[in-house]
Formats: C-alpha cells, sequence, structure tokens
C-alpha cells in the first residue's frame, strides 16, 4: 500500500505538467477535497471495519473516502479512507500535509467553518475557500466565498 500513493503523486504531477496553466487567482494550485462512500464487498472481516447501517436488509460494509485532487488536471493527489462513522472534518486533517504555502483547498459547506480555516492557515499557509466567508476581514462579497489574494 506505500507505493500506492507515490504512484497517485506521481500521476498527478504529470498530469498537472501536461495540462494548460490557469491565470486565475495568481496560477495558485487549487486542491478540491471530496468525500464520497462506497459499499464494499460483504465478508465478515469487511463487517468489522466498515459497519453497515442499521436497516433493513440488504445493508453491505460501507467505507468512506475523502479525496483531495488538482482543479487544473483533475487528477486525485490523495486519497484517505475510513468507516461510515468517521467524519469527513477529521478525515481532512490527515491531508492537511499535502496542502503547501499558497495553495487554495476547495471544499463543500461540511469544510466551511471557521476551525478549518484557521488549522489550513496556521499549518499550511493555505486558504480554504468555503471557510473563508467566515473570516470578515477577508470576504469580497458579503455571500461568497471569494478572497482577496495578496502576494
Amino acid at each position: 500500500m506505500s507505493e500506492f500513493p507515490k504512484a497517485l503523486a506521481a500521476t498527478a504531477r504529470a498530469a498537472d505538467q501536461a495540462a494548460a496553466p490557469i491565470a486565475l487567482l495568481q496560477g495558485r494550485p487549487i486542491k478540491p477535497a471530496d468525500g464520497a462512500i462506497l459499499t464494499v464487498p460483504d465478508t465478515p472481516k469487511n463487517r468489522k471495519a466498515y459497519p453497515p447501517l442499521p436497516c433493513p436488509e440488504p445493508n453491505f460494509p460501507l467505507l468512506r473516502i475523502l479525496v483531495l485532487f488538482s482543479l487544473l488536471s483533475g487528477a486525485i493527489l490523495s486519497v484517505v479512507s475510513a468507516n461510515l462513522h468517521t467524519a469527513e472534518l477529521p478525515m481532512l486533517a490527515q491531508l492537511m500535509g499535502q496542502l503547501a504555502r499558497g495553495d487554495i483547498q476547495l471544499g463543500d459547506r461540511g469544510f466551511g467553518n471557521f476551525v478549518t480555516w484557521r488549522c489550513c492557515r496556521t499549518s499550511t499557509g493555505a486558504l480554504t475557500s468555503s471557510a473563508v466567508r467566515h473570516a470578515e476581514s477577508m470576504a469580497v462579497g458579503a455571500s461568497n466565498g471569494w478572497v482577496k489574494m495578496t502576494g
């Protein structure tokens, strides 16, 4: 499994180099994060690791994934997985190491809170766009998530 993250990173680098550059947002890398829930084969091992929902049959083991990808090429940069009882926000924390200073991290409203924004700013210098609307000093408009880009 240790080769898989390396393969994702190498593929993303190659895809980004082949893609046309983006002039928007001062050319900063934009890295969206998005989650999904997948069913996995119904085995005793999977039922223990990925418990199904307590509902009538059929109920299959469920796996939650969170993917960080490059908006430039669409290539997956990194992925984390957990059972359905793990929220996406703690999973995002596992991906913070993939964000570099100057990156812009996009996310849906599940990531739109001040704590996420502050953690990104403190640990990586990245901006989390869905959460920026909560930081009044950076908001351009009253209801959007765009920010003023400086330096």
